[in-house]
Order: C-alpha cells, then structure tokens, then sequence
C-alpha cells in the first residue's frame, strides 16, 4: 500500500511538471511507461495503471463524451466495465510502447485501445491518431514538432 500511495504522489507531481513544448499537460504515454520505472510489482503496476483509467472513463461519463461505447444503463455495464478495466492496460501499453505514439494524453490512448479491441486496422488507428494529434497541435495541447 505505500508504494501506490507513493507511486500516486509521484504521479500526481508529473501531472504538475509542465514542459517547453505544450501549454497544458496531460497524463500520456511518457507518464503511462514511467510507471514501470517505480519498482512496483507486476501486480501492483497494473492496479495502479488501472486506477489511471478508471479515473480517464469515468471523467469521460461525467464530462458527457464517454470515451468508450459502454452503455452506463445496460444490464451487462458492471461486467463490460470491470472487463474493460482489467483488460487495457496490456493494450495501452502496447500503444505506449511505440515512442511516436507517446504524446498521445491517456483519454485518446483510450479511444485507440477500444479501436484495437474491436478489430481495427492500423489504417484505423493511423486516421484517428492523425485526426486528434492535428487537433491538439492547433490548439496548443501538443507541440507543433511532435
């Protein structure tokens, strides 16, 4: 328990740090891979990365633009959601585990797993990761050179 609570302060001040090249900063895949650098167990590791997208979905609901298609009023939601949970990690992490994808803020890695998970092509996942880094650039959330 006190390496999360310690891995979540850790976290919680590289959510602060704010680089050169953007105006906001946002958890993406530089944070996302620098969780394998606490000396967590493999365990402890996917419960923590699992707070982070738990934490990504649910502001998602609230925001009113789920960022996965998980009806919040079907019968199967818990089921579909606790699948969701345990399963995204290893498909986040793939995502992650190419440095060009890595800018990418966790919300959108999301949306990209989800495009994996439902048999999408890279064509697929090439247009939505140029749609949405083209719209973060334009608005300063990303830097131009990424």
């Amino acid at each position: 328990m006190k390496k999360i609570t310690l891995a979540l302060l850790l976290m919680a001040s590289l959510l602060v740090i704010k680089p050169a090249f953007c105006q906001y900063r946002f958890f993406d895949g530089n944070d996302w891979n620098a969780l394998g650098a606490l000396g967590l167990s493999k365990t402890e590791e996917k419960k923590l990365k699992m707070v982070f997208l738990k934490s990504a979905y649910e502001t998602s609901l609230f925001n009113g633009a789920p960022v996965l298609a998980l009806n919040p009023n079907a019968t199967d939601f818990l089921m579909a959601y606790n699948t969701f949970i345990y399963n995204f990690p290893e498909i986040v992490d793939i995502y992650y585990s190419k440095p060009s994808n890595r800018d990418l803020p966790l919300f959108y890695a999301l949306h990209v797993a989800e495009i994996v998970k439902n048999g999408g092509t890279d064509t697929d996942i090439q247009g939505y990761y140029k749609m949405i880094t083209d719209k973060l650039k334009s608005v300063g959330i990303i830097g131009q050179g990424e």
